[in-house]
């Protein structure tokens, strides 16, 4: 990334949709924490958001407005669109990260 981050948009949207899901689906409870790490090596930003939550699969979600499933589920496709690289690593957290050029 280039200086002054113009990709910052993108940047904030994803942390914010990775850190809903988190909250949303990491199955914590009031004791548990979301983690949050940002890393800015080189020429890229790199974020990663973990969990304490029970795991992670692969959902296929509609692409149509139109369809039945209620509103949302739209956070890692935004990512898989946005990021230059993401992933999902897991293990005894659940961890979903992205990088930005």
């Amino acid at each position: 990334m280039q200086e002054g981050l113009p990709r910052v948009e993108d940047l904030r949207l994803l942390v914010s949709e990775l850190v809903t899901n988190s909250v949303l689906h990491g199955g914590a409870g009031p004791d548990d924490h979301v983690r949050l790490q940002v890393e800015r090596p080189d020429d890229h930003v790199r974020v990663e958001v973990c969990d304490d939550g029970n795991g992670w699969s692969e959902q296929m979600r509609s692409t149509s407005l139109e369809s039945d499933q209620p509103p949302g589920g739209w956070g890692l496709m935004l990512v898989g669109a946005l990021a230059d690289r993401w992933g999902v690593r897991a293990g005894e957290r659940t961890c979903v990260w992205f990088e930005l050029n």
